[in-house]
């Protein structure tokens, strides 16, 4: 018996609780994203957002969502999908020292979830085909294989925990400066 293929990569989250600077985050992670080849579903580099709502009071709290795509190279068939989802609790302003001078940041909660897929057929060209549309099931099941979406879903599952790290590594440092520029060497790629 064929297993039915999903699409679903995976789930994988962090959750902090620390001093840090939102602002900064949301920066650092979107250029990472930029830099990785994740767009929002309708091409643009800059507005991601598919949700915002931020409640305030004296502690405040934020709920985001960015819906991206990652276009495979060469192939109009199929392409990476990552939802990410960031959720703060008890934030509030506090200042601290750093290199002698006092810097303002957020302190509380941040809970980020990423949840990637495998998305086939882009734009539902073979849905809508009056001939194709009898043959997608088949083709995803039984020509695709089992090994070639394993092959793509690594690859996604890799950048979503490359993303986790990196995110990891910029809580840990406790650098609060504004992250510009790219995050990796231009002459690498």
């Amino acid at each position: 018996m064929v297993k039915k293929y999903t699409g679903d990569v995976g789930k994988i989250s962090i959750k902090v609780e620390q001093p840090f600077h939102l602002k900064n985050l949301y920066q650092f992670m979107h250029l990472w994203l930029l830099e990785n080849g994740f767009v929002s579903k309708d091409g643009d580099k800059d507005k991601w957002e598919t949700f915002y709502l931020e409640k305030r009071g004296q502690v405040n709290e934020h709920w985001m969502e960015w819906d991206l795509i990652k276009n495979i190279e060469g192939n109009s068939y199929y392409r990476f999908k990552l939802n990410i989802k960031m959720h703060t609790l008890g934030m509030k302003k506090i200042e601290v020292m750093q290199e002698g001078k006092k810097v303002k940041l957020d302190h509380g909660e941040i809970e980020i979830v990423f949840k990637g897929s495998l998305e086939t057929d882009i734009g539902g060209k073979w849905k809508s085909h009056w001939f194709l549309k009898h043959f997608k099931d088949n083709y995803d099941q039984r020509i695709f294989k089992e090994e070639f979406y394993s092959m793509h879903e690594e690859n996604l599952y890799r950048s979503m925990y490359g993303l986790q790290g990196m995110v990891k590594k910029y809580m840990a440092q406790r650098c609060y400066a504004p992250v510009t520029g790219f995050l990796h060497s231009q002459e690498n790629k």
